[in-house]
C-alpha cells in the first residue's frame, strides 16, 4: 500500500502575530549591520558576510515566530520572510545614512528623519552611488558597479527570507486535532548492503525491507526512519524515509540524504511495518554480538 503524503493544512490564525518578531529582528539586524559596515576596518573585502549576517538576523527570527505561532503554511512564511526582507533593507539603507554621515559631523540628520523619510534615503543612495564611499585597492566602487553590488546584497537579503522562513516548518508534523507540532520520537537506521533494498522500500514502503544487515557504523549507506508523534494525544504520527551516503569531498567524507520517501503520515499498517523493522533490526544486532561471543572459544 503506497504511502499517504503529509501536507500542511495552510491554516495560519496567528500569522498577523509574525510581525510582533520580524520588525523587532529586521531593526536590530539592520542596526548591527549598517554600523559594523560604516566602522569596520576591512569594509569591501568582507561585505559579503555582513550581508549574510544581515540576511540571516532577520530570516531566522521570522522561521522561530513561524513555528511559535503554529502558522502552517509555506507560502505563507515565504511571504513573511520576503517581506521581512524589503523591511530590512530600508531600515539598512536608513541606520547607514545616519551612521556614515553622523561619523562625519554630529549636525547630520537624526536617525528619526532617516527612518521616516523614504525619499531622502533614496537621494542618498544617489549620491553614495556617484562618489563611491569605500576603496579597495586605490580603486573606489561607484555608478553602475556600486548598483550591481547592493543589488547582489539585495537578492541576498531576499532570498534568504524565502528560503529560511519556513525552515521552521518544512518538515514537520502538525496534529491539528490537538493545534501542537509533533516532535521526533524516534531515528532507526537500516544497513544498506546493495541498492537493492532503497528500490524495494521506494516501490513498496516500509514493507519493502524482507530482511536487514547487522547495524554497522562504518556501514557507508544506511535508509533512516524518521518518526514524529503528536506529544499530546499520541495518535497522529509522521515518517520520512531518506537514503543517507557517505560521499567524498575536497573537505573530507560528508554524509548525504537524498528524501526516499517523503513525509508522510504513519498509519497503523506503516507502524506495524515500522515495529517489525526495528525487531529484525535488535535480532540481526543480537545474532552478531552473540557470533563475537563465540569467536574467541572456536579459536581456541
Amino acid at each position: 500500500m503506497p504511502s499517504e503524503p503529509f501536507v500542511l493544512s495552510g491554516k495560519a490564525p496567528r500569522f498577523w502575530l509574525l510581525p510582533l518578531i520580524a520588525i523587532p529582528a529586521a531593526i536590530l539586524s539592520a542596526f548591527l549591520y549598517a554600523w559594523i559596515d560604516v566602522y569596520s576596518p576591512i569594509a569591501g573585502y568582507v561585505s559579503i558576510l555582513f550581508v549574510l549576517g544581515l540576511a540571516c538576523g532577520a530570516a531566522f527570527p521570522v522561521s522561530f515566530a513561524g513555528r511559535l505561532f503554529k502558522v502552517r503554511s509555506i507560502t505563507q512564511m515565504r511571504a513573511a520572510g520576503v517581506l521581512t526582507g524589503v523591511l530590512t533593507l530600508y531600515f539598512a539603507w536608513a541606520f547607514f545614512a545616519w551612521v556614515l554621515l553622523r561619523r562625519e559631523s554630529q549636525e547630520a540628520p537624526s536617525m528619526w528623519f532617516w527612518l521616516q523619510t523614504p525619499a531622502a534615503v533614496w537621494d542618498f543612495a544617489n549620491v553614495v552611488a556617484g562618489e563611491g564611499w569605500y576603496t579597495i585597492r586605490s580603486v573606489t566602487p561607484s555608478g553602475i558597479v556600486l548598483w550591481i553590488l547592493w543589488g547582489i546584497e539585495a537578492v541576498i537579503v531576499l532570498g534568504a527570507g524565502y528560503v529560511l522562513a519556513p525552515a521552521g516548518i518544512r518538515g514537520a508534523g502538525f496534529c491539528e486535532d490537538c493545534d501542537s507540532w509533533m516532535t521526533v520520537q524516534q531515528h532507526v537506521v537500516i544497513p544498506v548492503a546493495n541498492g537493492q533494498l532503497a528500490s524495494h522500500v521506494r516501490k513498496e514502503g516500509l514493507a519493502g525491507v524482507h530482511e536487514v544487515e547487522p547495524p554497522s557504523t562504518r556501514q557507508p549507506r544506511t535508509l533512516d526512519i524518521h518518526t514524529q508523534r503528536c506529544p499530546h494525544c499520541q495518535q497522529q504520527a509522521v515518517y520520512r524515509v531518506d537514503d543517507t551516503h557517505t560521499v567524498k569531498t575536497d573537505k573530507g567524507t560528508q554524509q548525504q540524504a537524498v528524501p526516499l520517501i517523503p513525509l508522510s503520515w504513519l498509519r497503523a499498517h506503516e507502524q506495524a511495518e515500522f515495529d517489525r523493522i526495528t525487531s529484525l533490526l535488535e535480532a540481526a544486532d543480537a545474532a552478531r554480538f552473540a557470533a563475537l561471543k563465540q569467536k574467541p572459544t572456536a579459536a581456541s
